[in-house]
This record gives C-alpha cells, structure tokens and sequence, in this order.
C-alpha cells in the first residue's frame, strides 16, 4: 500500500513537472511566430489630429488654464486659454501649459504644422478681453529638439529662443 501512494505522488511530481515545462514554452512559441522577440508594453502613438478628434485629444491633457477657444484648420491649432484674475498669475504656470500644447502638438502627433496659443485676460476690471501673453511657432523649431524642457527657467529661455513670444501690457505689468 505504502509503495503504491509512493508510486502514485512520483507519477504525479513528474506529470506536474512536465506539465509546467510544456506550458512555459507557449509564450516563446508564440513569439517566434510573429518573427519577433519584443513584447511593445509602452507605445508612443502618434496621432494624426482632425475636427472629429480634436476635443478628445485636448480632454487627455491636463491644463491648469481653462480653455475659451480651438480652432483647427489646414495644419494649424489655435488655443486660447482664460484668466479671470491677472493679479493671481503664475508665469510658470502659463509657460508650462504653453509647454504641454506643444509637445502634445508636435511629439504626439504627425500633421500638426503651426501653433498659436493665447492667454486672454477676461478680468471684470477690463472692459474687454485683452491678450496677455501669446505663441507661435512651426514643427520645423523644434525639429532638431528631442524634449521640451521642464524646469521653469530653462523652459521660459527655450519658448524664446525657438518661438515667437508676444506679451501684452498686462503682462508687462505684473513682470
């Protein structure tokens, strides 16, 4: 009896064993199909932007500034942010949303050519809405950039540098 449940738990290890050996080969089987050993886990896709996905597009972004207007049209995006207190401004804030528009403009996507962004001023002390501070700038100004800087100081250096910057008397004011 006892060499028989002895018997039985040796037949039952080898089985397992060659049971786990075989199922750990699958994987790899199928791998091999495909002709490649690489397993995509972190994809960068680049987006081709149109009218019809242009809302989802932005709504994956997280901006500090609200936005009042986009407008898409023949290779070019228009954004413009809100301010509703001018006097609560944080530059780095600004610069860093103007930041994310861009890398998401031209890293994440494959036609967007242009890109003008605007800060508006809709404080009630203002009879109207003014600019405070506005961007443009091609894909071809940051062909040769592989990333957009983070740090404020760096960042606000790099937007001169390879874009236009245009500030506003509001803007000129709080400097």
């Amino acid at each position: 009896m006892m060499l028989m449940v002895a018997r039985n738990l040796f037949f039952a290890v080898v089985f397992s064993t060659m049971l786990a050996i075989i199922l750990s080969f699958l994987p790899t089987m199928e791998l091999s199909q495909n002709g490649s050993s690489d397993i995509p886990v972190f994809q960068s896709k680049e987006t081709v932007l149109t009218k019809s996905n242009l809302v989802d597009f932005l709504r994956g972004q997280s901006f500090q500034h609200p936005i009042r207007r986009v407008k898409w049209e023949n290779g070019s995006l228009f954004i413009d942010f809100y301010i509703t207190s001018p006097k609560q401004l944080n530059k780095k804030v600004v610069f860093d949303d103007f930041s994310k528009v861009l890398n998401m403009s031209f890293y994440s996507t494959t036609n967007v050519k242009q890109v003008f962004i605007r800060l508006i001023n809709l404080s009630s002390e203002s009879p109207r809405e003014t600019m405070m501070v506005a961007l443009s700038g091609d894909r071809e100004n940051v062909r040769l950039v592989r990333k957009i800087p983070s740090k404020s100081d760096e960042l606000k250096i790099f937007l001169e540098t390879y874009f236009r910057l245009s500030y506003g008397q509001d803007w000129i004011k709080i400097n």
